[in-house]
């Protein structure tokens, strides 16, 4: 499903280094462990809390769901990881203009930029 759906719109190295981390039975394996532990996990979390570092965080999600007002009540992956920059002393969300998993390869000034400015907030 992937193939014909992301794959394709890839090519060259941005192709080979998707295919390399994402089609081997190694990494079928790795995904079917953190499955395993994600119950466990989970729990965790959920009695504890998220453990927020004291460092600059910065987090960028995938514009999945175009509407504002829509993304707000839908994007629970978006909304869960704006929360944990919230809890963060130093945390900033930022949403792509795409709807791309592999952001690094589909909008790398992002992805560059967001780094930059968090160099910036670490040496000032």
């Amino acid at each position: 499903m992937l193939s014909r759906s992301y794959y394709r719109t890839l090519s060259g190295d941005k192709l080979a280094t998707a295919l390399d981390e994402g089609a081997t039975v190694t990494a079928a394996r790795a995904a079917q462990e953190e499955w395993r532990a994600f119950l466990a996990s989970f729990q965790a979390l959920h009695d504890d809390g998220p453990f927020v570092p004291n460092v600059p965080i910065t987090s960028i999600s995938s514009n999945r769901i175009l509407d504002e007002k829509g993304r707000e009540n839908r994007d629970f992956l978006g909304s869960a990881q704006r929360k944990i920059c919230e809890y963060a002393s130093d945390g900033r969300h930022v949403y792509s203009d795409g709807r791309s998993h592999y952001l690094q390869f589909t909008e790398p000034k992002l992805v560059a930029n967001e780094i930059q400015l968090a160099v910036s907030r670490v040496c000032g």
